[in-house]
């Protein structure tokens, strides 16, 4: 499945933030506990079991998800944590872009704090919040941290109220959503021009609704022209797949700026959707 819709009662107009959290506190629950925000919900994205990291790292990070987590909690915010290598740019494009499509496909407005992490991970969530139209925030630090119980308390960060600024979303503009799900379905292998018939059709997509040996041969060369000109040709253009001829077909495979493509399109993601109401 190229989309996963999720049902819930009684979802919809609703707030919801995504926190991708590393060695920090008070950008991550400051704003909440000044009244500035009120979501329902809030997602945080750290490392927990993921990753090839050392299992002391990991242990602290997982001290700062757990006191952040106890924060919000206190105030009556459903948490959901997820367990995304955070030092991996297409992880938290994928995971960021996923959760977001989800809670936007509920008709809820979604939030992403982009200054709670490393500065890759600030890059990649950024991306994923202009790529679909969410509000994008950096919490500002009004100092840093200078003793071990500094940050214990606060984090890398303290932040003694909460200078919010929004960020200006820039417009990307991906491919359209049937060049989407070729991407999609590219990262799992790459596919002849054939294969990728048989796919849309399976798909159901609009003029591919006929199986291919049913078609006669001016149908087959006709069909053979869509796929090439609607798709592979601007795919190609933006440099999302490469194409080789691999005896008497052609061979797709995507490119790495595919990839980041695919994983920001929401389509995608590692773990099982869910949702916790209390």
């Amino acid at each position: 499945m190229l989309t996963i819709l999720i049902m819930a009662k009684h979802l919809g107009d609703e707030i919801v933030h995504i926190v991708p959290l590393g060695w920090e506190v008070d950008r991550a629950v400051v704003p909440f506990e000044t009244g500035v925000f009120r979501p329902h919900r809030v997602y945080l994205l750290a490392i927990d079991k993921s990753g090839d990291h050392d299992e002391h790292m990991k242990n602290v990070q997982r001290r700062f998800t757990k006191k952040v987590t106890e924060r919000l909690e206190s105030r009556g915010i459903n948490v959901l944590t997820r367990d995304v290598d955070t030092f991996k740019l297409n992880e938290i494009i994928r995971e960021v872009s996923h959760i977001i499509l989800e809670e936007q496909n509920r008709g809820n407005q979604v939030y992403v704090n982009m200054s709670a992490a490393s500065k890759l991970t600030s890059v990649g969530s950024t991306i994923a919040g202009m790529v679909h139209g969410a509000k994008v925030y950096f919490v500002k630090a009004t100092g840093y941290s200078k003793t071990e119980e500094d940050v214990d308390e606060h984090g890398i960060s303290i932040c003694a109220e909460p200078p919010i600024e929004f960020l200006e979303n820039f417009k990307f503009e991906l491919p359209n959503p049937v060049g989407i799900r070729i991407l999609v379905k590219l990262l799992e292998k790459g596919m002849t021009t054939r294969d990728i018939q048989d796919f849309l059709h399976n798909e159901g997509v609009d003029g591919f609704t006929k199986k291919y040996e049913s078609l006669e041969r001016p149908e087959r060369t006709a069909r053979i022209m869509k796929v090439k000109h609607g798709y592979f040709d601007k795919l190609k253009r933006a440099e999302y797949i490469d194409i080789k001829r691999r005896g008497k077909d052609n061979f797709i495979t995507i490119t790495e700026s595919g990839r980041y493509i695919a994983y920001a399109s929401g389509l995608v993601s590692s773990h099982k959707p869910q949702i916790q109401q209390k």
